[in-house]
């Protein structure tokens, strides 16, 4: 009766033994706040089991039935529950196949919530197709907590269709777009409606085609993310003029602990603005900066105000235009950063002599990868 967490992952139970299992847990029900049963076999029968217990789990706050094999209506029954369990508040269903009927199915039971739960979708055989039926349901759920739209195809319709729902999602903590083929000119309004997510935690918007248009409507709402932590805009095309209005900007992320900008020209001049923002990121743990244009002149602004992010763990600055001139105060900018663990400077300028000067100079604790070139 005291039991509080419950977690019997992996072991693989089929439908049979789930309803054994849910017959148990309606006697340990009552302080119960984590269940875990994911990778077992549950199938809609086993579903069936645990809508029936769930209605009775008043204080549980945490479900896992990832890589279930739901399918659609296992994940729709479950779903149903949702409402009678005033304390939930995480939902993870991903890898179930629930396909774009269940996946559907489970946001309309989710939009009856209040307050909202996160509720992980991700993996579900969702077709490019049927995007717009996905994002028309979201846009009945202004209370939504994470919303994961990655490795889909985002065509302008639902581009467009995204963009307005933002504006009234202001609950909305985790937005994944990466890999979502999305064009700039279909980005553009999405990035400029981000503004409305004021509590945003997470964003990311990896290996699409933003490019400059997209990317001036992400840093207009930069200003209003103060809660941002998790930024990854890398492989997207954007030229220097667009990556230096979003380096200017990311000064007004406070609470940024992760940040990626890499394989996109930020240049010297959007290099020289992003260190201007350093001593505004007093958190700033990881900085991804790997083939992003940057020479001596961008380096040694980076450099030279590193000391500031007192906090930073990781550092690449693999894949510019770096060269020895920048290798002193390089050197003593590292040393500096007590928690630095790890430093990527492969594939820049520096001469194998240089190389072997900074290996020598740069604390042993640090994991620093630099590649020598061949005669």
């Amino acid at each position: 009766k005291s039991l509080r967490r419950f977690v019997i992952a992996n072991n693989g139970m089929t439908y049979s033994g789930i309803s054994y299992l849910s017959q148990g847990l309606l006697k340990a029900t009552a302080k119960l706040q984590i269940l875990d049963i994911s990778g077992n076999d549950v199938t809609y029968e086993g579903a069936l089991a645990l809508a029936a217990i769930f209605p009775h789990m008043n204080h549980i706050t945490e479900v896992n039935v990832s890589d279930c094999n739901l399918g659609a209506d296992g994940a729709s029954a479950l779903a149903k529950t949702f409402p009678e369990l005033a304390s939930l508040k995480t939902v993870n269903m991903s890898r179930n196949a629930l396909r774009d009927r269940g996946v559907v199915a489970v946001l309309q039971h989710v939009s009856e919530l209040s307050p909202p739960i996160q509720v992980n979708l991700e993996a579900n055989d969702i077709k490019s197709d049927m995007i717009d039926q996905i994002v028309n349901e979201i846009s009945n759920l202004p209370l939504l907590g994470s919303l994961d739209l990655s490795h889909l195809t985002l065509r302008r319709y639902e581009a467009f269709a995204l963009a307005y729902t933002l504006q009234r999602m202001s609950s909305l903590e985790t937005l994944d777009l990466n890999d979502s083929f999305i064009e700039e000119a279909n980005f553009a309004p999405i990035g400029a409606n981000l503004k409305h997510l004021s509590l945003l935690r997470s964003l990311q918007v990896y290996n699409n085609r933003i490019g400059c248009a997209g990317a001036m409507g992400l840093a207009s709402s930069l200003p209003f993310l103060t809660h941002l932590m998790h930024l990854n805009i890398q492989f997207n095309s954007i030229p220097e003029s667009a990556m230096l209005a979003v380096t200017e900007n990311v000064k007004y992320l406070p609470s940024l602990v992760f940040l990626d900008l890499g394989w996109n020209a930020v240049g010297n001049n959007g290099a020289k603005a992003l260190s201007a923002s350093f001593s505004s990121l007093p958190s700033l743990r990881t900085l991804l900066l790997h083939s992003a244009q940057i020479g001596d002149e961008g380096a040694v602004d980076v450099i030279q105000a590193l000391p500031t992010l007192t906090k930073l763990e990781v550092l690449d600055l693999a894949v510019n235009k770096i060269s020895d001139i920048s290798i002193a105060p390089l050197v003593q900018s590292l040393n500096g950063l007590l928690h630095l663990q790890s430093v990527d400077l492969s594939f820049n300028d520096f001469s194998n002599d240089g190389i072997w000067e900074m290996s020598g100079a740069v604390r042993e604790d640090i994991c620093l990868t630099v590649l020598l070139k061949t005669p």
